[in-house]
């Protein structure tokens, strides 16, 4: 570092014509800058300058490395430059996985807008329900609902989610309408997939206060509810 700031120094001198100007220019003293050019040539081995009265002159040496270590230095402030316009604005790729039907209807819009504020970041979105391992599979982030299995994970609660059990009007017409949570513990349709988040063990209290256990189920079809409690809540997360 110290070396570095000697050879801005000696720049600044043979660009000002003297140690006063290059001092002033570089927010130091007089003194200080000529030491910063004597160490600059006793590390080096050579006399840069030829030191009179009137004028200050590089040798031949001196002018040869003013030359080159300008470019050096020029090069280090664009990277400085560089460095830093990148760590003011955003930029890269960014993966995510996303639940399809939450991503499509209230996600996709905010992805839009993101990619309009953020137009140097590449962002790469899975829709999917199927639970991903973030590193494993390469994933930055991820939206799910429930509460996370995964411990290690950071989890931060975006907004709550209302659960409900429901059913098409066909398969109550087909297999009736359950009464009670007792009466719809074992469904006769499965779950689609078992690593379905939303195909966990659901609870549901009835009048009495007791808890009954059943198993969620899902129907793309036309859904009624009859006669149950009001519904449980879940919370997406973003980890």
């Amino acid at each position: 570092m110290q070396r570095l700031e000697c050879e801005r120094m000696f720049v600044a001198v043979m660009e000002t014509g003297s140690f006063a100007k290059a001092a002033a220019r570089l927010g130091t003293g007089s003194a200080q800058a000529s030491k910063l050019v004597s160490r600059l040539e006793s590390d080096l081995g050579v006399r840069l300058l030829n030191r009179t009265t009137r004028s200050l002159s590089p040798t031949e040496v001196g002018q040869a490395y003013l030359e080159r270590i300008k470019l050096v230095l020029d090069e280090l402030d664009a990277l400085d430059e560089a460095v830093k316009n990148r760590s003011g604005s955003a930029s890269g790729r960014l993966r995510l996985t996303v639940p399809m039907s939450f991503g499509t209807t209230q996600l996709a819009p905010a992805f839009i807008d993101f990619a309009s504020q953020y137009p140097d970041i590449d962002l790469d979105v899975s829709f999917s329900d199927r639970v991903v391992n973030l590193v494993d599979e390469g994933f930055d982030a991820a939206v799910r609902i429930g509460t996370p299995a995964d411990t290690s994970l950071i989890a931060r609660k975006l907004c709550g989610a209302r659960i409900v059990l429901a059913a098409s009007a066909d398969y109550l017409s087909r297999r009736g309408t359950p009464e009670t949570p007792k009466a719809a513990r074992r469904p006769r349709r499965p779950c689609r997939s078992a690593r379905d988040p939303l195909c966990r063990a659901a609870r549901f209290r009835a009048d009495s206060g007791r808890q009954a256990s059943g198993r969620c189920a899902r129907s793309s079809a036309p859904t009624r509810r009859r006669g149950f409690p009001p519904p449980s809540r879940r919370a997406f997360h973003c980890f």
